[in-house]
């Protein structure tokens, strides 16, 4: 069998990585000089950087086994310390009460409280199916227009009201402001919930290292990587798709095709135009 995976990031080398092992002809299609995708680590002012915050901690010990079969004894169980910086102030996240207070100032640390308790007591009613109203439900509205607002819309492009409510329901899930402060005061019995683990294991040399380990194993057992190679389309015929088409023109043939690309982009890559 031959199988393309389109993306080099971390669910297409994951799958890559996997194929490899079983000894499947794996090529990988990555747009980019790079590996990793969003997840990658590279060389700047002198050390290595991670594009953003990727913590790695998992419940699931299938993929626990596969990180460390990857990474090994190369890794560290590192402090967490993460920290919201706004209106020229560090906040901790978690929430830390006293710091929160201190930084807000007492007037609108006691608005967010109060618009957080208005929220709670009105009669219930449906959350509204948009990432502002599945917010403002758990948090209060003024949390939510200083916290959420302005970096929500920055990384998704697109305002808070237009967003669906599952991207706060996948990111935050059952996170809430009462939570937070039950938490930070040692109230809280309860398992934490997953967004306030205090360590998390990293890896030496950045967390795309992983990745970058994956593609030296799947080219070690014969895969291939083919790197600043954009996939054009994905040929299909009969409803089976049959390969991949290069922006050159050329059609490389294929028994499978696992895509990781952009699903907007991938909808677009298809032969016939979609519903």
């Amino acid at each position: 069998m031959s199988v393309a995976v389109i993306g080099a990031g971390p669910a297409g080398m994951t799958a890559a990585y996997q194929l490899a092992k079983a000894g499947v002809a794996v090529d990988v299609y990555e747009a980019s000089p790079y590996v990793g995708g969003l997840a990658r680590s590279l060389e700047l002012w002198g050390q290595i950087v991670d594009l953003g915050p990727h913590r790695f901690f998992s419940e699931d010990s299938r993929v626990n086994r596969l990180w460390l079969e990857v990474i090994g004894k190369e890794y560290a169980i590192v402090e967490r310390l993460t920290r919201i910086y706004y209106n020229g102030r560090f906040y901790y996240y978690p929430l830390r009460p006293l710091n929160a207070l201190w930084n807000l100032g007492p007037l609108r640390a006691t608005a967010c409280v109060m618009s957080y308790l208005d929220q709670k007591m009105r009669p219930a009613r449906p959350v509204a199916d948009t990432f502002e109203g599945w917010v403002v439900h758990r948090f209060g509205r003024k949390l939510f227009e200083i916290f959420f607002k302005n970096y929500s819309e920055k990384l998704w492009g697109i305002p808070c009201d237009q967003l669906d409510s599952a991207f706060a329901a996948q990111r935050i899930k059952k996170f809430s402001l009462g939570k937070a402060i039950s938490n930070a005061l040692g109230l809280s019995a309860a398992k934490k919930h997953k967004t306030l683990v205090d360590q998390f294991a990293y890896p030496h040399a950045g967390t795309g290292s992983l990745y970058a380990r994956m593609a030296d194993a799947v080219q070690q057992r014969g895969g291939r990587l083919f790197r600043k190679t954009p996939v054009a389309s994905v040929g299909v015929r009969n409803a089976r798709v049959e390969g991949l088409r290069l922006p050159t023109g050329e059609f490389r043939p294929y028994e499978q095709v696992i895509s990781t690309m952009p699903l907007t982009l991938m909808v677009l890559s298809l032969p016939d135009t979609p519903p």
